[in-house]
């Protein structure tokens, strides 16, 4: 038992971990829905009665007329015919239909089964009871029928007045004066009271023992029983829905959904009405015609995409952050509300927006060579949130160049030129791209300025070359390295001379 236990929440936990909506496991197409009995709604649809079961099963199609409420388990089913109702069908409070052929009406006051059988009349006149298999238990008779009570009914009036019991026996019972019974009532604790054609009246048990009333006071209840206060009112009975309330109805804007207890919501506030959820599925209402939902895995959701999770910045400048919302095809068209938020900061972040396409900027503190921002983005359709989620991006410091630079030869070589190398060196454990720009001078040389664009690995270095030409001793020569990120490196006071 503790192991199936474990096994359910852990399936129910997998499943509140996906996304979900509601999706209708009965088409809305009935003007009411009320719950009738167990795990069974009481339909109509153009002035007809059904029945449908929670699961979404049609137990009864809506055809009929009249649908009794439960007693003793089962309910009777009919339709109008002329002024009188025909007995169409019965349905047991297991979801159990059966129909019936035999043409036979409801007696008013008796519209019920009582101990497995239930009073009718044909198109004559005439009583009988049908059994719970919808046939005729016993032949017709000019005896009026009444429920049974205890295994007997009473029927029939004045001087055509006998018992009938459950296996169709008429019991003819005679009183102590030795008259027989004009009268009685049904029996109630083992007891009816009976009246003979002198119009004394006794007590008389299932045995026959009959005593003398002195003072006959009595009403029937609706079995037709006395002495017993039940009154005339059949005692139907009434089922109240087992509900969920893990997902529970709430209005906005004067439209119905779910949501749990923590906010959560499970679909758009888009139903006229809403109840419950109760056995799996909940009435709701679209258009002013009711039907059945159902809560069902939701693979299109929305979902977050992005080109580059990966910055490398320079110490105070912003780096450009973008990702694409896909958006699920349920909720094209609809007003949707975007928002995101720094996680670290808690602070919401400003954005544009193109299409579904989102960029915003964000500055790194700077405190760390590496640090991580997580942005929660919100999306909100008629002011109720239908999905969040999450975007990571890491932002790495980049660490400052390093750069040298060396004249190579103070006297130049035979085409008059003397060499100048720069160096710059990366210290760091990313790969940086630069641009590297040589350039010099002097009173009496010239220099053929350099710029070279070049990616230096983690912890390497790359180097470039430039010339002074010299036809004149100079005594005053400079040059100087710099890279696009701010690194630079020079010399001054060069001595060269000419070959």
């Amino acid at each position: 038992m503790q192991k199936t236990l474990v096994c359910l929440i852990a399936f129910l936990c997998a499943l509140m971990l996906h996304a979900q909506d509601t999706d209708w496991l009965v088409k809305p197409e009935y003007d009411t829905m009320e719950y009738y009995g167990p795990q069974m709604y009481k339909v109509k649809k153009q002035g007809k009665f059904g029945i449908i079961a929670t699961d979404g099963r049609t137990l009864l199609a809506p055809a009929y007329d009249h649908i009794s409420p439960f007693y003793e388990g089962r309910s009777v089913v009919a339709n109008h015919e002329g002024n009188a109702l025909r007995v169409k069908a019965t349905l047991t409070t297991d979801g159990e239909v059966t129909l019936t052929d035999e043409p036979v009406y409801l007696c008013p006051k008796y519209p019920f089964y009582s101990e497995g059988f239930l009073p009718v009349q044909n198109a004559q006149g005439l009583y009988s009871y049908l059994d719970e298999k919808g046939k005729v238990a016993f032949p017709f008779t000019s005896r009026e029928s009444r429920p049974f009570s205890e295994g007997i009914a009473a029927i029939g009036v004045n001087d055509d007045f006998r018992w009938l019991s459950t296996s169709g026996e008429i019991l003819d019972m005679r009183l102590p004066n030795g008259g027989s019974p004009y009268l009685s009532t049904n029996y109630y604790n083992g007891e009816a009271y009976v009246r003979d054609e002198d119009e004394e009246y006794f007590f008389l048990d299932s045995k026959g023992e009959a005593k003398k009333v002195s003072n006959p006071r009595f009403k029937t209840d609706y079995l037709f029983r006395a002495g017993t206060d039940c009154g005339t009112d059949i005692p139907y009975a009434s089922f109240q829905p087992e509900t969920d309330s893990y997902w529970r109805p709430t209005r906005r804007q004067g439209k119905w959904g779910y949501v749990n207890e923590a906010g959560k919501p499970l679909c758009l506030y888009k139903y006229d009405e809403a109840k419950a959820f109760a056995y799996g599925s909940a009435p709701a209402s679209q258009n002013g015609r009711w039907g059945l939902i159902e809560v069902v895995p939701d693979d299109a959701t929305f979902s977050l995409s992005t080109k580059n999770r990966s910055f490398v910045y320079s110490p105070g400048s912003a780096c450009q952050c973008e990702f694409v919302l896909s958006i699920p095809e349920k909720y094209k068209g609809e007003q949707l509300q975007v928002s995101i938020k720094d996680r670290t900061t808690g602070e919401p972040v400003a954005f544009n927006r193109k299409g579904n396409a989102f960029t915003f900027n964000v500055k790194p503190q700077g405190s760390a060579k590496q640090e991580s921002h997580t942005f929660d983005v919100a999306v909100k359709v008629a002011d109720f949130e239908a999905w969040t989620g999450e975007e990571t991006y890491t932002f790495s410091q980049r660490v400052k160049l390093q750069a040298s630079i060396s004249l190579r030869n103070k006297k130049a070589d035979v085409q008059g030129r003397c060499r100048v190398t720069a160096t710059v060196r990366n210290p760091s454990s990313i790969p940086v791209t630069t641009t590297v720009t040589l350039q010099g001078g002097g009173e009496k040389c010239s220099f053929s300025r350099v710029s070279q664009t070049v990616k230096i690995g983690p912890n390497s270095s790359a180097s470039i070359s430039g010339y002074f030409h010299v036809r004149k001793v100079e005594y005053a020569g400079w040059c100087k390295v710099s890279t696009s990120e701010g690194t630079s490196k020079g010399l001054s006071g060069l001595e060269m001379r000419p070959n």
